[in-house]
């Protein structure tokens, strides 16, 4: 099948579906817009913490079984990066042609991922290409899914994957907090026999362009 590149770091966002799409033969591309300097250890330097930010996204892809990433590196918080990021996307959606994409969602609150959605949106509206579906996981705001993936047999890769990130873990409980929202998913959505699960709101590039407009 076609890649499904991903303009956004998936260590703690749809994770296991991807990694269930993987194993059922799919090409998939790590696509990050931001470089990670603005979430990080105290008193590491800005080049030192990208090139370690890279790093884990780079292990956590060995541990979901792909290892192509593409980093754009626009720096975090950055809004004068525009140009620069959508001649990056672009040429990796030319290059690759994907059915599936995942972004975060248009409602996303945090900075970086609605400069990510716009990038994807302004793209995907001069030309979605190939682009069947757009994939919309879930970060900062939490979603009113229309699908829901039971993730339970691969749950174990997605949290040895977010232990992939000691500049994040190290901060916060961040894997903790991602997989209690998977049992919640999974409790919520499909029943006390599945352990964990991944909410989306799955769309076609049309109408993930018009929301993008309209939030």
């Amino acid at each position: 099948p076609p890649p499904a590149p991903t303009p956004h770091p998936l260590w703690s966002r749809g994770l296991g579906d991807v990694y269930k799409r993987q194993l059922a033969g799919a090409h998939v591309i790590a696509a990050i817009v931001n470089d990670g300097r603005g979430s990080g250890p105290d008193g590491m330097d800005d080049a030192m913490l990208v090139s370690e930010r890279e790093n884990e996204a780079r292990n956590a892809g060995k541990i979901i079984g792909f290892s192509d990433h593409a980093f754009a590196r626009i720096p975090d918080r950055s809004q004068h990066s525009w140009g620069q990021g959508r001649a990056w996307l672009r040429s990796l959606l030319d290059a690759h042609q994907p059915e599936f994409v995942y972004a975060p969602s248009p409602i996303d609150e945090h900075a970086d991922h609605v400069f990510t959605v716009r990038l994807l949106a302004a793209e995907l509206e001069a030309n979605a290409g190939s682009v069947r579906e757009v994939s919309c996981y879930e970060v900062w705001t939490p979603l009113v899914p229309n699908r829901v993936v039971d993730i339970s047999s691969v749950a174990e890769q997605k949290r040895r994957a977010i232990q992939s990130y000691p500049t994040q873990t190290a901060r916060s409980n961040i894997e903790g907090a991602l997989m209690g929202l998977g049992a919640f998913r999974a409790h919520r959505h499909l029943g006390a026999s599945t352990t964990c699960a991944e909410a989306f709101w799955t769309t076609d590039p049309q109408a993930f362009v018009r929301v993008s407009h309209e939030v």
